[in-house]
């Protein structure tokens, strides 16, 4: 074991264990434990399996609030219409990019996110369901001044609340 966690090898040299579906249970611990992004598992039926902690904060509920749930169930802002569709395509075997959706975060905001769907395949040829990684481009999306205009509009504003 290292650094608190089971390589698959030493998951599988375990006795009596299912030597495949323990070493894509580990693999699967150990992604959502280890990487620092937002990223979750949905299942066939499209509800949450697992969620990293990073998602759990960007959607302000604890991991285990998702569990059992849909997307649409806690974000309002994805339109089933569309996403639903989209979803079972990624069962077929196709990977959706650039989904992006606008949702309230924690404290009352809202954020623009981008959904990156893949469909991971099990050592055993199996699907898994979906894994979802959820990028937060609320500021990339945000409005920006051009410097120039900034300048001028600072300096408009300053002159006149001057005598």
């Amino acid at each position: 074991m290292q650094g608190g966690y089971l390589s698959a090898t030493e998951a599988a040299a375990e006795p009596g264990a299912d030597a495949v579906g323990l070493a894509d249970q580990v693999l699967m611990d150990n992604l959502f434990c280890q990487l620092d992004m937002a990223l979750a598992l949905l299942d066939h039926d499209l509800r949450y399996v697992q969620v990293s902690n990073r998602l759990a904060a960007l959607n302000g509920m604890p991991s285990q609030a998702h569990v059992g749930r849909t997307p649409m169930e806690l974000l309002p802002g994805i339109d089933p219409a569309s996403y639903l569709p989209a979803c079972r395509r990624v069962l077929a075997g196709e990977s959706v990019s650039g989904v992006e959706v606008r949702v309230p975060v924690a404290g009352g905001a809202a954020a623009q996110i981008r959904l990156e769907h893949f469909r991971p395949v099990l050592v055993d040829g199996q699907v898994a369901g979906i894994a979802v990684v959820t990028v937060d481009v609320t500021e990339a999306r945000a409005p920006r001044c051009r410097p120039r205009r900034c300048a001028t509009a600072s300096g408009a504003s300053h002159q006149s609340s001057t005598p």
